[in-house]
């Protein structure tokens, strides 16, 4: 206290030099807001996007996998594009990105499983199937058995994928019947099927004849 007096009688210009200096941290002290603001808007921001079990968080999200990665065959990798996430975030600031970890192994997944048992339902009701089927390499030299079914409903024709699949070993005519046998027998038409197309390679002749001897 003393050394102020002295300096405030003795040293007025460093004393008022001082006293400014003084009231200028005062006034900073005094515009910060408090570590409480800073923690509860942080948990506003938190609170201000969709639940995962919202309506909207999953309509956008159906929307994304049925329209883009389906439809437009985007790839799964866009979920970490920071200009997809920067659009989404312009679309609704709300809403949260799935990760592609999230699609590959829970959606997706999720997705097929729906498809699948909605076109057994569907083929139940069919009293007659029609197949195609493929086999299709890739550049890698994986091989991958492809069959369809074909039915009339009401008087329309209608085509239904019922497998995608990799086909391993070599394409002899025992595997490729193993293959068919176990997709026909999923959806429960082994008995529906009355014809199935394919090339004339001789592999596809001999399990079309052992799998469906009553199409010869």
């Amino acid at each position: 206290m003393c050394c102020v007096r002295h300096l405030s009688r003795r040293h007025e210009s460093t004393y008022n030099a001082y006293q400014q200096e003084k009231n200028q941290k005062h006034k900073l002290q005094a515009s910060q807001p408090p570590i409480s603001d800073f923690v509860n808007s942080t948990a506003a921001e938190v609170s201000a996007t969709h639940s995962l079990g919202s309506s909207h968080q999953r309509a956008i999200t159906d929307a994304i996998i049925n329209d883009l990665v389906i439809g437009c065959g985007f790839p799964l990798s866009m979920m970490q594009n920071d200009h997809f996430r920067h659009f989404m975030s312009v679309v609704d600031p709300k809403y949260r990105v799935p990760c592609r970890q999230t699609l590959s192994y829970s959606l997706i997944p999720k997705k097929v499983d729906e498809k699948r048992d909605n076109l057994k339902e569907h083929l139940a009701s069919c009293t007659s199937v029609a197949l195609t089927a493929d086999i299709w390499t890739d550049r890698r030299c994986h091989s991958f058995i492809a069959v369809t079914g074909h039915t009339f409903q009401r008087g329309a024709a209608e085509s239904h994928l019922l497998a995608c699949k990799p086909i391993p070993g070599s394409h002899t005519g025992q595997n490729i019947s193993k293959e068919m046998e176990a997709i026909v027998d999923e959806y429960d038409v082994r008995q529906k099927v009355k014809f199935v197309v394919t090339d004339n390679a001789s592999n596809y002749v001999k399990s079309d004849v052992s799998l469906f001897p009553h199409n010869r």
